[in-house]
Parts: C-alpha cells; structure tokens; sequence
C-alpha cells in the first residue's frame, strides 16, 4: 500500500516517471497480497477480501491503463484511491 500511495502522490506531484514504477509496484503487490489471503485464508478471515474479486479486477484496469500508449492521469488516481 505504501508503494501505492507514494506512486499516487508523485502523480499528483507531477513526477509521471517515478509515479508509474510505484504505482505499478504497489497494484502488483496488493493483487498478490490478495491472491495469498484468498488463497492460504480461505476459510477464516480471507473469504471476506474481495469474494467477488472487484478490487483485483480494479487493480487489473490500473495496470492496463499504465501500459495503454497514453494514460489518463486523472482516471488512473481515481482507480487507484479507490
């Protein structure tokens, strides 16, 4: 999450360069996170992160958006603070 948030600052920072490498990082690593609860936690407190798999699905469309030729700066925050 730190990762995530750093990238999200230096965004509206203005360092697009070092924003992208930690907003990537951070996506990638919450997804694992993610996978690791559901995966190892299932049957206690891990059925209750993202059952429905909304936020990987979220995290898989902040990872297109950085790879699209242009990112949309404004739509890939929002992505991410949500």
């Amino acid at each position: 999450m730190a990762r995530l948030y750093l990238g999200l600052t230096l965004a509206q920072s203005g360092d697009r360069q070092r924003a992208v490498k930690e907003i990537e990082s951070g996506l990638r690593g919450l997804h694992k996170w993610l996978d690791y609860v559901n995966q190892y936690a299932a049957s206690s407190y891990g059925q209750y992160w993202d059952p429905t798999n909304e936020i990987r699905s979220e995290i898989k469309n902040g990872l297109a958006m950085i790879s699209a030729k242009e990112t949309d700066w404004q739509k890939l925050i929002a992505s991410g603070e949500w």
